[in-house]
């Protein structure tokens, strides 16, 4: 999400999109950047694959393990329910350790685990090699495997609550819980109905309004009517403007070469129709509720929040 956690104003938020805009336009000239042309031999490529790929359950297993000692360590710099989340992925170990998974035996191929606030899921994906990627982006030819085709194997949810039980474990009111939904605050939460549910992994919302970031990959139903042209679109991007107490700054994008971004104010009201029609849509992904995607076996034994 490149509009950033924190509140900025629209003149330094543009000033930012202006200044990344002009590095990459640099880097791209650059005689040193070569953008998918490799950096590693076809056969240092196959060893960087199998070096850091999942590929059988132990390795699967493991990863679960270091996983549990990496969100230990990392539990306060990021405010996370680890006496929740810990229980969690001991449960979706135990469960992969009842599933038959086979061993790949062809390359590319690799396990991965995704896990939300929502639920953790366990991956299979066919990789590729990229450089220059995004998550490596000023590092000249860095290689980084990613996947160009992924499909879900096993998920194991988080509990839901209700308002009245999530607010019972955090302290505050079931009316509270509900006004954080409105505000865009819990953004994984679930609708039932009229009723609102909330999994066990909810981080408590910080006290003030952290931008939003949605996105999706088909076409959205019962869309709004004075949101019409969502579906023109695939994310849609939600900041506070500093020092505006009924502004909202919205931007909807396409991920397609030579797409052109629609911005728009809104005020308080339309901001919390629009962001509560996203939160309430299944088909609809939020990527604040991500704690991580978590493919590569050489990591997390390395504390990774060092290199932040």
């Amino acid at each position: 999400d490149n509009m950033g956690t924190k509140n900025e104003t629209i003149e330094e938020m543009l000033a930012r999109f202006e200044e990344e805009d002009k590095k990459f336009e640099e880097m791209q000239n650059d005689p040193a950047y070569d953008g998918e042309s490799p950096s590693l031999t076809e056969a240092e490529e196959l060893e960087f694959y199998r070096e850091r790929s999942l590929r059988n359950k132990d390795d699967i297993l493991k990863m679960v393990e270091g996983l549990k000692d990496y969100f230990n360590r990392t539990a306060k710099k990021h405010d996370l329910p680890i006496e929740r989340l810990i229980p969690l992925l001991d449960q979706f170990a135990k469960e992969v350790s009842e599933l038959e998974i086979m061993e790949l035996l062809q390359d590319w191929w690799q396990y991965g685990i995704a896990i939300r606030e929502t639920d953790i899921t366990l991956r299979l994906d066919h990789t590729e090699i990229y450089y220059d990627y995004p998550s490596s982006l000023w590092e000249k030819n860095a290689p980084v495997l990613g996947a160009d085709q992924s499909f879900a194997i096993h998920t194991t949810k988080a509990k839901l609550l209700s308002p009245e039980e999530y607010g019972q474990i955090h302290g505050v009111s079931g009316g509270t819980v509900r006004q954080w939904i409105r505000r865009g605050k819990i953004r994984s939460a679930s609708k039932f109905g009229k009723e609102w549910r909330i999994p066990e992994l909810v981080r408590v919302p910080s006290g003030h309004y952290v931008a939003g970031s949605y996105s999706w990959n088909v076409e959205l139903p019962d869309v709004p009517e004075e949101f019409s042209f969502l579906n023109q679109f695939d994310s849609v991007s939600i900041s506070s403007v500093r020092g505006e107490k009924d502004k909202w700054y919205v931007r909807f994008d396409r991920w397609e070469m030579g797409s052109k971004a629609r911005e728009e104010y809104l005020d308080s009201r339309a901001k919390e129709r629009l962001e509560l029609y996203l939160i309430a849509e299944p088909l609809v992904d939020c990527d604040n509720n991500y704690f991580g995607d978590f493919s590569d076996k050489t990591k997390p034994s390395v504390d990774a929040d060092e290199n932040e």
